[in-house]
């Protein structure tokens, strides 16, 4: 049977790995990350292989947007079979292997500011909870 996955994070790593799998299960997805050209990109490859694909860019930590978008879901999206709650600290912008590093006084300050926004995992099953009044589903949390 076909499912309706919410992706957080799909834009690259294991969201993106997420949601290649599922595309090639035939489920539709709905996948989120912070940069909207890869998002297109993303939508354009999964849409080839005959999945249906709503991409929403925006910052999981930004709880009105999620409300927002989650909100403005159209009715026929609304029922999440799976949510992958996956977005995360993003140490950069470049793959971890292309530039491994030792860790600055600004990456571990990134981390504290992880630490303090974690509850954004939370938030998103929240706001998908309110938004869709739903009593079934599963949730997926990357740590």
């Amino acid at each position: 049977m076909r499912k309706t996955v919410l992706i957080t994070g799909a834009t690259s790593g294991i969201g993106l790995a997420c949601a290649r799998k599922f595309a090639a299960n035939g489920d539709r997805l709905i996948i989120t990350g912070r940069k909207e050209n890869v998002l297109a990109d993303i939508r354009k490859e999964l849409t080839a292989t005959g999945c249906e694909v709503l991409t929403l860019a925006f910052d999981v930590r930004d709880r009105e947007k999620a409300k927002q978008y989650v909100g403005s879901l159209p009715e026929e999206w609304r029922k999440i079979d799976v949510l992958v709650n996956n977005a995360g600290l993003a140490l950069g912008l470049e793959p971890v292997y292309k530039g491994i590093k030792p860790l600055t006084g600004d990456d571990i300050a990134d981390v504290a500011v992880f630490a303090a926004n974690a509850p954004a995992h939370v938030q998103i099953a929240e706001v998908l909870i309110l938004a869709t009044h739903q009593g079934s589903g599963s949730v997926i949390v990357r740590e």
